[in-house]
């Protein structure tokens, strides 16, 4: 078994030039959840959980097919032999947990952005600047986008929460 390295973005399409070659290659990968512009619900994501990285199983003469693929480093680190049951046990167990987790999104599993406890920097409106802290998601009835609900402090030893637009929101850096 081999360790090769693939450019940043690529690695699921080495992998296939890898499969169309006949050698066995994985990637291990991961379900994220995003955003992205103006939409009010995440969407999923699937992306490598190493980037660039990529193990190969070949033998010298599938080795060198395999060295020649775009996108591809030219050099390939050999992984120990004892070491690969320990790579395939590690490939087994992420493979598990995205298969876990596709299940539950298709499932109808609500997809959260953010964690509860997670600080929030809110973007706009009268209270643009502040941290809060996320509680959960608020679905209102009669409304088609979820919202954000947030403590944005305490008085007199309770919460203030506080429910805004998920656009209105990020997570602090």
């Amino acid at each position: 078994m081999w360790l090769a390295y693939a450019k940043a973005g690529k690695e699921l399409e080495v992998i296939a030039a890898l499969d169309e070659l006949g050698i066995t290659a994985h990637c291990a990968k991961v379900v994220e959840v995003k955003r992205v512009g103006k939409r009010h619900r995440p969407d999923v994501f699937i992306d490598p959980l190493l980037p660039n990285y990529i193990f190969v199983e070949c033998d010298a003469e599938q080795y060198l097919k395999a060295v020649g693929v775009k996108h591809l480093a030219p050099t390939m680190t050999a992984i120990p032999s004892g070491d690969v049951r320990s790579v395939h046990r590690f490939l087994s167990a992420a493979k598990r947990e995205v298969t876990n987790r596709l299940a539950k999104i298709e499932a109808g599993e609500r997809i959260e952005q953010f964690n509860p406890g997670d600080v929030l920097e809110i973007l706009s409106g009268r209270l643009s600047g502040i941290m809060a802290t996320f509680r959960g998601i608020v679905e209102k009835a009669g409304s088609p986008h979820p919202q954000v609900s947030v403590s944005v402090g305490q008085m007199m030893g309770k919460d203030m929460l506080v429910s805004l637009d998920a656009l209105h929101v990020k997570k602090a850096s």
